[in-house]
C-alpha cells in the first residue's frame, strides 16, 4: 500500500477479502444445490458434484483467489491490474437463478432485474470508455479530493451516456475531439438499437413467446400450484418434474398438430403424417433404399410410446413380439454377468437408433434388458404389422434380409455363451434360411452379447 495515503486503499482490500470469501462461500454452495439436467433434476450430492465438476466449477475457482492481494507486498501496480480478473465474474451472472425443476419458472421481477442489470452493465462500460476518451481516467488516487475527482467525472459520463443513448442530448456535454465525436456518434447510433431492443424484450416478459409456449407455461403453472397446494413429497415431486414436461410437450406438440389438421381436407393430412413419421424413419440406416411406398406402410404402422427415465422397456428373456425405434431421448441395454452378478451396460441407443429388431424375425426371447436413461419417446413397430408390410413389398423384404444377415452374424460372433445362446440362434437362424434362403449360419464364437 502506497505509504503516503492508505485510507481508500485499506477499504478496497477489506472489500476484496470480503468478496473472496462471498465467491468461495458460493462455489461450496454449488456442491449442494439442486440443479435441472435436461428435464431430470439432480439432488443426489454426487450427481450435483459430478455435474458441477464438469461445469462452472473451474471457472468459479479461478475468479474465487484474490490475486491482487496475494500481488500486493510486491507491487501495487500488480493489485490493481490483477483486480480486474474480477471482471470475469460478469459472465457468470447470466447463468444464475436457474429454476431446480423444468415446472419452475424465474418470476417476473428476476427476469426484469436481470434485464435492468445487463442494461446497467453497458452504460458503465460506455461511460469508462468516454472516461478514457476525455482524459479523466487518468486522475491518481493519492487522496480523498482525488476519489471525489473520480466521483464527478464518473458521474458525468454516466449522465452523458444515458442522455446519448436515449437521444436527449441536452448539449451540457460535449464531445471536443475528433476520437470523442467520432465515438459519440457510434453511441447514437448503437442508442436506437439499444432501446428498440430493450422495449422488445420487457415486452416479451408479459408475454411468451407463442401460443404453444404460452399454454406450455399454463399447465407447468398449474401443475407446480398442484404440487405446492397438496404438498406433494419431494420424491413423487422429482419424478412429476421429470417426466411432466417431456409429456406435456410431446402431448401439446401432437394436439396443437391434430387441432390445426382438422383444417385440413383429408387428402392433405394424409400427406402431412406421412412427412411427419417419414422424418422419423429417414434417420435410420436401416430402411436406407427402401421404397416409398413401404416406408409409408411402416409409419403407418409405427406406434407412439412416451416413457419417464429409468424405465424397462423390454426384459431381458423375455418373448420379443415387437421392435422399437428411437425418436427422442436415449436408452441403454443391460445385462448380467453370471458369475459376479454385476450389472453390465452392452450399449446406448439415441435419438435415430433402434433396438428389438431381432423379434421381428426369429423366435428368440431378447438378449439384454433395454432401460431409459432419460425420458423418451418410442416408437413400436409390431411384428405382425412388419410381416404384412415384407410380404407386400419384395423389394422391402430382399433389403430387410440382407440387413438382418449382417445383424445377425454379428450377434453370433459376439455371443455371450456360445455353447448355449448360439445354439438358440442356430436353430432360429436355420429356422429363417429355410424361408428366405439368403442368410448363411454365422459360425459360433465367444464374446458378450450386444
Amino acid at each position: 500500500i502506497n505509504a503516503e495515503y492508505m485510507g481508500p486503499q485499506a477499504g478496497v482490500i477489506v472489500l476484496d477479502i470480503l468478496v473472496s470469501l462471498l465467491l468461495f462461500v458460493f462455489v461450496s454452495l454449488n456442491f449442494r444445490t439442486v440443479v435441472l439436467d435436461g428435464f431430470t433434476p439432480l439432488d443426489a450430492l454426487q450427481d450435483i458434484r459430478r455435474w458441477y465438476m464438469r461445469g462452472w466449477c473451474a471457472f468459479d475457482v479461478l475468479t474465487a483467489i484474490p490475486y491482487d492481494l496475494v500481488a500486493l507486498p510486491f507491487s501495487v501496480l500488480a493489485f490493481r491490474v490483477l483486480r480486474t480478473i474480477r471482471l470475469l465474474r460478469l459472465i457468470r451472472v447470466f447463468t444464475l437463478f436457474r429454476p431446480s425443476t423444468s415446472l419452475r419458472q424465474r418470476p417476473f421481477w428476476l427476469r426484469l432485474y436481470i434485464t435492468l442489470y445487463g442494461l446497467r452493465l453497458f452504460f458503465h462500460a460506455i461511460s469508462i470508455f468516454w472516461m478514457v476518451i476525455k482524459g479523466d481516467a487518468s486522475v491518481q488516487v493519492t487522496s480523498s479530493s482525488s476519489n471525489e475527482k473520480i466521483a464527478v467525472a464518473y458521474l458525468t459520463a454516466l449522465y452523458w451516456t444515458i442522455s446519448t443513448l436515449t437521444t436527449v442530448g441536452y448539449g451540457d456535454v460535449l464531445p471536443v475531439t475528433t476520437g470523442s465525436r467520432a465515438f459519440a456518434m457510434l453511441i447514437m447510433l448503437v442508442g436506437v438499437a439499444v432501446f428498440t431492443s430493450t422495449i422488445s424484450l420487457w415486452a416479451t416478459l408479459w408475454h411468451t413467446k407463442s401460443r404453444f409456449e404460452r399454454k406450455l407455461q399454463e399447465k407447468k403453472a398449474d401443475l407446480a400450484l398442484i404440487m405446492d397446494m397438496y404438498k406433494v413429497p419431494w420424491e413423487v415431486q422429482k419424478e412429476v418434474f421429470e417426466l411432466f414436461p417431456y409429456l406435456l410437450k410431446t402431448t401439446l406438440h401432437s394436439s396443437m398438430r391434430e387441432e390445426i389438421m382438422g383444417l385440413l381436407p383429408p387428402s392433405l393430412q394424409d400427406k402431412v403424417n406421412a412427412h411427419v413419421k417419414s422424418q422419423l424413419l429417414a434417420k435410420v440406416k436401416y430402411f436406407e433404399g427402401a421404397e416409398p411406398e413401404a416406408l409409408d406402410m411402416l409409419g403407418d404402422a409405427l406406434h407412439e410410446v412416451i416413457l419417464p427415465a429409468a424405465q424397462v422397456v423390454c426384459q431381458m428373456g423375455e418373448v420379443g413380439t415387437c421392435m422399437y425405434f428411437v425418436g427422442s431421448g436415449s436408452v441403454e441395454a443391460v445385462s448380467q454377468d453370471e458369475a459376479s452378478g454385476a450389472e453390465i451396460v452392452l450399449g446406448r441407443s439415441e435419438e435415430g437408433d433402434w433396438f428389438g429388431e431381432l423379434a421381428l424375425f426369429l423366435d428368440v426371447r431378447r438378449q439384454a434388458t433395454i432401460r431409459t436413461i432419460t425420458p423418451v419417446t418410442l416408437f413400436r413397430l409390431d411384428k405382425s404389422d412388419f410381416q404384412e408390410i415384407m410380404t407386400q413389398h419384395a423389394d422391402f423384404r430382399a433389403l430387410m434380409n440382407q440387413e438382418i444377415h449382417r445383424r445377425l452374424q454379428e450377434r453370433a460372433s459376439n455371443a455371450a455363451d456360445a455353447d448355449e445362446e448360439n445354439v438358440t440362434l442356430k436353430s432360429a437362424i436355420e429356422k429363417w434360411q429355410a424361408n428366405t434362403g439368403v442368410l448363411q449360419l454365422p459360425t459360433p464364437a465367444r464374446g458378450r452379447a450386444r
